[in-house]
């Protein structure tokens, strides 16, 4: 199916991703259900415009593959959640502690880890399920 390559800036209008296409992708179904472990129909890849983002292992440049429908936080991994104002998205960390998850780093956190956050008050907006690395 079409994969739409939504624009690079993460704006969010009434704390969901705008998902307007700026281009499309073709990837099998089979790579994005067994490879990525993503649903086709709720996929959408975007661009990394931002330097920094090395603690989630991204560089400006590369494409991350996103499931919108991952709409809560339930295991270990990278996840785009609204911002409290509901106009950009941020990047979150998520890794398992003591058999509880817990944000490790959030992007542009001077912090790395936002004490103020907790995995079961954010709006989740998905998951990244894959880190596309143009060669």
């Amino acid at each position: 199916p079409p994969i739409p390559e939504i624009a690079a800036p993460l704006a969010v209008h009434a704390k969901a991703i705008d998902l307007t296409p700026r281009a499309f992708w073709t990837l099998p179904r089979q790579v994005l259900e067994i490879g990525f472990n993503a649903v086709p129909e709720t996929t959408v890849i975007k661009r990394v415009v931002t330097r920094g983002g090395s603690e989630f292992g991204l560089s400006r440049g590369d494409y991350v593959l996103i499931d919108t429908s991952r709409g809560r936080i339930d295991e270990p991994g990278m996840y785009l959640i609204a911002d409290p104002d509901g106009i950009s998205a941020r990047r979150i960390l998520v890794a398992e502690k003591e058999g509880n998850l817990h944000i490790v780093a959030v992007a542009d956190d001077a912090q790395r880890a936002n004490p103020t956050l907790s995995v079961d008050n954010l709006t989740v907006l998905g998951r990244v399920m894959g880190i596309i690395k143009p060669s």
